[in-house]
């Protein structure tokens, strides 16, 4: 069975461009285009890891972020950003992320997160 990833971000091309490269990748993608529907799909469909952008319609990445570890705590939530600050990536392991990557995506680095994220 495929691992699924749940991508949680409100721009539809990144949302595209990396359901393609998952897919391509072996994984089972969803996505979700704000924090809500992020989280209706986490209880309907239980994702392996789900990459989150921190800026978020309806729901907060943050609140997101918390809201999952209470519900799935075994679901690693990889955050993405535009915005890399050392102060966000603490806090966003300290809340329970499992790594924090910054936009634009390095395919190489994508690929291992997620394969030690599934380990």
């Amino acid at each position: 069975m495929r691992p699924k990833i749940l991508v949680v971000d409100d721009d539809p091309h990144i949302l595209q461009t990396l359901q393609m490269r998952l897919e391509s990748l072996g994984y089972d993608s969803l996505t979700a285009s704000d924090g809500k529907k992020g989280m209706d799909i986490c209880k309907a469909k239980e994702p392996d890891v789900v990459m989150l952008d921190l800026r978020l319609p309806v729901q907060s990445g943050w609140e997101f972020l918390k809201e999952i570890k209470q519900t799935l705590p075994m679901t690693e939530v990889i955050i993405l950003t535009a915005e890399a600050s050392i102060e966000g990536a603490v806090n966003a392991i300290k809340e329970g992320a499992y790594d924090y990557l910054t936009k634009p995506l390095d395919s190489h680095r994508l690929r291992i997160v997620l394969e030690k994220a599934l380990e």
